[in-house]
């Protein structure tokens, strides 16, 4: 049975031209080590609940205030996983551990954080290039959300 998932697209920067990305400990993810915040589903948690909670445990800091683009909620699903595609504008960089490395997260599971340029994951700029959902990215940019 494969489980619910919920992810979060977080898109910062003056110009909401950036998205962070978490890498994971590459015994998780050895080909793709970076990816969305985000993870599983628990029983009796709805997919925005995970998105909060699993963005806390892999980040390492509670997901600043967000906003959805033209006041709607945006969010599609992918299978079992939704992505939610959502803005801040707080700079979220005084509040990420220094460094860009996450010591602290469940079970050393991410290592790592960036905030990346959309343009450059939708080219496969390396070390982008095998970025776990890629097509996550591409639905989003073809439904406009990013």
């Amino acid at each position: 049975m494969i489980k619910k998932a919920s992810v979060i697209m977080l898109i910062c920067g003056r110009q909401k031209d950036k998205i962070l990305l978490l890498k994971h400990n590459s015994k998780y993810y050895p080909k793709s080590p970076w990816g969305l915040p985000g993870g599983l589903v628990d029983n009796n948690e709805t997919y925005y609940e995970a998105m909060v909670r699993e963005f806390k445990e892999e980040v390492t800091i509670s997901l600043p205030k967000i906003h959805f683009f033209k006041n709607k909620y945006k969010s599609f699903m992918v299978g079992k996983v939704k992505i939610y595609v959502a803005y801040t504008n707080e700079n979220i960089v005084k509040s990420l551990p220094k460094n860009k490395k996450i010591t602290t997260s469940m079970n050393d599971e991410i290592i790592q954080w960036s905030l990346v340029n959309i343009n450059d994951i939708l080219n496969k700029k390396k070390p982008y290039d095998n970025i776990r959902f890629y097509n996550t990215f591409t639905l989003a940019r073809e439904k406009q959300y990013i």
